[in-house]
């Protein structure tokens, strides 16, 4: 296992050698951040381990003589950093990863900046994610999609479609123990825009669907063809500009500096 934090910059520079950077500029750059953020945890007395009160402490600190933006760049830079170091053994954990994890937040983005809230541990629990298909019909979803991509179907539209409305329904435990219809309804009522109603449209037959798998007296709903309708109406036809269009078009271009 090799030691960190190091004296001699070795870590860095193993991290540096496996990046594919343009320029030497943006080598300096990636090697002062780092810097600085080591020679942070070797005050904060961090040995082979990064808590997230000596990340909270570094951050806070650039904060305060750094712009927001420029913060999270950084701080993107340190979490690709840890993952290294925790990649080759160094350290036991990356922070913020742990955090990612915890919360159900794909991005470090979030979590840096409910870091730099005035109360970070309420601004951590507003990212908070509910459980996948942990809703009344999260097993019945789940399952149906296990079955169809047994079967070959890739099925990634009608998977994002279903942790969208058991997401709502975690967030609607009121509905738990109404009916199908209900629920749907409930739904649909949420957003007003045509791609959501079409949306709907489609979760019902998907939903009617996964329950027939189960039991072949389950109907299937007539299909409504209003919503789709109604979104395509909104979806821009193809221009085909004309040689005098281009060439006017390249034309006025060429007047820009």
């Amino acid at each position: 296992m090799k030691a960190w934090p190091d004296t001699d910059g070795s870590a860095i520079a193993r991290y540096l050698g496996q990046l594919r950077l343009r320029t030497r500029q943006a080598r300096n750059i990636y090697r002062s951040v780092l810097r600085r953020f080591q020679d942070a945890m070797v005050r904060h007395r961090c040995s082979s381990s990064v808590g997230r009160e000596a990340l909270e402490a570094w951050l806070r600190d650039r904060s305060a003589h750094r712009p927001r933006s420029m913060v999270l760049h950084r701080a993107r830079i340190v979490d690709r950093f840890l993952d290294f170091l925790v990649k080759e053994g160094s350290i036991a954990g990356n922070p913020i990863a742990d955090l990612r994890a915890e919360y159900g937040v794909r991005s470090s983005k979030p979590i840096v900046r409910a870091l730099l809230a005035p109360e970070p541990d309420r601004g951590l629990e507003a990212l908070r994610q509910p459980p996948p298909f942990g809703s009344v019909l999260g097993g019945l979803m789940r399952d149906h999609i296990a079955l169809m991509r047994t079967r070959e179907y890739r099925y990634e539209t009608q998977a994002r479609r279903f942790l969208r409305f058991d997401r709502f329904l975690q967030a609607h435990p009121q509905l738990a123990e109404a009916p199908m219809a209900v629920m749907l309804q409930s739904w649909a009522d949420a957003r007003s825009t045509p791609h959501h109603a079409a949306d709907c449209e489609q979760l019902a037959r998907d939903l009617a669907k996964a329950r027939r798998h189960l039991d072949p007296s389950v109907a299937l709903p007539r299909p409504n063809l209003r919503p789709q309708q109604q979104l395509a109406r909104q979806w821009r036809r193809p221009y085909i500009y004309t040689p005098d269009e281009v060439r006017l078009l390249l034309d006025t271009a060429r007047t820009y500096p």
